[in-house]
């Protein structure tokens, strides 16, 4: 990425696979800087930006211009890698989690709260632009085609045809799909 008035410096996200080859999304994995910090954007994705850093190098520097133009743009980075991991087979209901999707989240030591809609935000605006919802069929939709349900009982009485019906519309609808 390029900012302005600083140069370009290399940004990058990675997951890691569980032994069923699918992205574990059980650990939250550390922000690196050259070397893991002590920070996580509470995500299961690694990520690693030229950072600037408190003197122990351990945590990323607060109120910095340059790490929010950092974060941001790891935002952007993962909101683009959605597609390419639904191409080769790696997403799937695990979608929210691999955002982060939550409130917010408290850094404690730094007294502030760190807005997560930097790393969520591009990637919610991605999944209203392609189907990224996998529905309990095994189809991608796009949120106006996904119906979330409050019980797993409400699911299973009604079929896709049925929603599809009670709908109304010339669309295909379907539960989100929940594992």
């Amino acid at each position: 990425i390029t900012i302005k008035n600083h140069g370009e410096y290399p940004i990058s996200v990675g997951f890691f696979l569980n032994d069923d080859g699918e992205i574990e999304t059980q650990t939250q994995r550390k922000v690196h800087c050259f070397f893991p910090t002590d920070e996580t954007f509470q995500t299961c994705f690694i990520s690693h930006a030229p950072f600037l850093l408190v003197k122990s190098r351990t945590q990323i520097l607060n109120k910095n211009e340059i790490n929010i133009t950092l974060v941001s743009e790891i935002g952007n980075l993962v909101a683009d890698t959605l597609p390419e991991l639904k191409k080769i087979k790696l997403l799937n209901s695990n979608i929210l989690t691999i955002l982060g999707y939550r409130k917010f989240y408290y850094h404690y030591e730094y007294d502030k709260i760190i807005n997560p809609n930097a790393i969520l935000k591009p990637g919610i605006e991605k999944i209203k632009k392609e189907r990224l919802l996998l529905s309990r069929n095994g189809e991608f939709l796009l949120p106006s085609a996904i119906y979330k349900f409050a019980t797993l009982d409400l699911a299973e009485l009604i079929s896709s045809e049925q929603l599809q019906e009670l709908d109304g519309r010339d669309v295909h609808v379907d539960f989100l799909c929940r594992e």
